[in-house]
């Protein structure tokens, strides 16, 4: 055995050896026994105009760890086989490692010179999406940790139809280790199952289809906030059946980030105040930790999205339009520190 094995296994404890023995793969390895809970937010920075030193000012000011945010096929090549960032890209990436914030990359969308702009299922789109893949990472190495393959594939997100759990495992196949082979450091992140993926058997299938062995972690996005009974105790249930189900579906533990989750404050069906979305915020947090294969939350998202006050979409935010802080805001602050 390799001297840098030896290491490995000393650092990690004894408690991590059976599973290297078994042959299992080693997702989430360094997350599964890390001590470190992430603090995420996410962030609709890289496209549009919104500022990105005050919105990162106030992540920072949040004790936030990492944001999330997409880098999107189309964005990256615009001209077929051509690739490159967009300068407000590198900005935000620079920006925020300068206040200590790491990045979240969404690898996700279609592209229109492949499958029509939908979901990359063919030999030629798949191959297509790995370059720009590919791209991207070899482009942020070194300021990058963390990329994940697309967002809630089982949904119509990025205006593409709804994709198969096996065009997804196919396509995690190919991205997985084209991006270890570029950045062997790199936490490729698998999954981004919503709830109804959760729920409607698609998390089970994508799981039994070898998901894991193509990821350092699997993510999940279960909002609950439509529910009849729904709150932070409902969730925390749901929360432990679902721990409880991928390891009998895989045969081992399995941690997760969740890297969407949120609670609207608007008006209506759905909603709730903006003191009730604070305290759910923190419960959720806090009950989060007592459940040990949730290795971290990034909280969706910073900023509301418009100033209905009936509109789902435009509530989700810590801080308003206008960047005046809701208390969710000081919920967060509390719970980072």
């Amino acid at each position: 055995m390799k001297k840098s094995t030896l290491e490995f296994l000393r650092r990690i404890g004894k408690l991590a050896v059976p599973l290297l023995l078994s042959g299992a793969a080693p997702i989430g390895m360094q997350s599964l026994w890390a001590a470190d809970f992430v603090v995420g937010v996410g962030t609709h920075l890289t496209g549009g105009s919104r500022p990105l030193g005050k919105s990162l000012d106030m992540l920072s000011a949040a004790g936030v760890t990492s944001f999330r945010d997409d880098v999107t096929w189309s964005s990256i090549e615009k001209s077929k086989g051509a690739y490159s960032v967009p300068a407000r890209m590198d900005q935000l990436v620079d920006e925020a490692l300068k206040r200590n914030i790491s990045p979240l990359l969404i690898l996700a969308y279609g592209n229109q010179f492949y499958e029509n702009g939908g979901k990359p299922f063919t030999d030629e789109g798949i191959l297509a999406f790995t370059k720009y893949a590919e791209f991207v990472v070899r482009h942020f190495k070194g300021r990058v940790s963390r990329y994940e393959i697309w967002n809630e594939w089982e949904h119509t997100t990025g205006e593409t139809a709804k994709g198969s759990p096996e065009a997804y495992v196919q396509l995690a196949r190919k991205v997985y280790p084209a991006i270890k082979k570029i950045d062997p450091q790199a936490e490729v992140l698998v999954g981004a199952v919503g709830a109804a993926g959760i729920k409607q058997g698609y998390l089970e299938r994508i799981i039994r289809l070898g998901i894991l062995d193509y990821g350092d972690m699997l993510t999940l996005h279960p909002y609950m906030h439509c529910e009849w009974l729904s709150g932070p105790e409902s969730w925390t249930r749901w929360m432990k059946r679902v721990g409880e189900q991928l390891e009998n579906w895989s045969g081992r533990p399995v941690p997760v980030y969740l890297t969407e989750m949120g609670w609207p404050s608007h008006q209506g069906r759905c909603g709730v105040s903006e003191e009730t979305q604070a305290e759910y915020l923190r419960k959720i947090f806090k009950r989060a930790r007592d459940l040990p294969f949730i290795k971290g939350i990034w909280w969706y998202d910073l900023q509301n999205d418009g100033n209905d006050p009936a509109n789902q979409e435009h509530n989700f935010g810590l801080v308003r339009e206008d960047f005046t802080e809701k208390p969710s805001f000081s919920a967060l602050r509390e719970i980072a520190r």
